[in-house]
């Protein structure tokens, strides 16, 4: 048995195994019975002569179970007679899950207004096999209504979002007297090696007129 494809990625999709039922032995073989249980399979094969093979596909439809256990095992048995002997034979084989990155949201806050804000929302972020986010594994779109992935977003009256490819860092920097609070955006994690990806927001908080207060030290009296 031979899985047609090594890896999963969502509910409903169609995972399919090529099954051969071979006669490797010197003697005839009688009543051979295929029985899948996961694909709903349950096939008589009839008889089989030395060095005979027949062919069948098993297909199953991936559940949500399946996604959360991260793999699938499909265990075939093959049963047949050899006179009054009964012989039974059992294959197995393992199909395991890609799962989509994951993109936690961000918060930077106190800034003093006006000021440019830098955050690197990839320190919080994980690919799909549970390894730390790098710039190199991953792609940012920080506008996700325009086509294509793009690294920079301006919002009328705000300001403009900028990510840097290099770092992994979203920069906003606020027009000529915007002084308050931006709206947070959406971005999307793409992971480079499987094109999954997952949405999460970015926001940057403002000191709107509180008081700063700063420590003061005086030496050399």
């Amino acid at each position: 048995k031979t899985a047609e494809q090594q890896n999963f990625k969502a509910v409903g999709e169609d995972v399919s195994w090529s099954i051969v039922v071979e006669n490797k032995g010197n003697v005839l073989l009688t009543d051979v019975v295929l029985a899948d249980p996961l694909a709903g399979l349950n096939i008589s094969a009839g008889d089989l002569n030395p060095g005979e093979s027949k062919n069948y596909t098993a297909t199953y439809k991936v559940t949500q179970p399946d996604l959360d256990n991260r793999s699938i095992i499909n265990i075939v048995t093959v049963t047949a007679r050899n006179g009054d002997t009964t012989l039974e034979v059992k294959d197995s084989e393992m199909v395991t899950a890609i799962l989509p990155p994951v993109a936690n949201d961000d918060v930077s806050s106190d800034h003093i207004a006006g000021n440019i804000v830098t955050v690197n929302i990839l320190e919080n972020d994980l690919l799909s096999g549970g390894q730390a986010a790098t710039p190199g594994t991953v792609r940012i779109d920080l506008n996700l209504s325009a086509n294509g992935i793009q690294n920079e977003y301006t919002v009328q009256g705000e300001g403009v979002w900028r990510y840097n490819t290099q770092s992994g860092a979203v920069t906003f920097t606020p027009v000529a007297g915007f002084t308050t609070d931006p709206a947070k955006i959406d971005y999307a994690l793409i992971e480079i090696s499987t094109g999954m990806s997952d949405i999460a927001t970015i926001e940057a908080d403002y000191n709107e007129g509180e008081p700063f207060a700063f420590n003061d030290v005086s030496t050399g009296n």
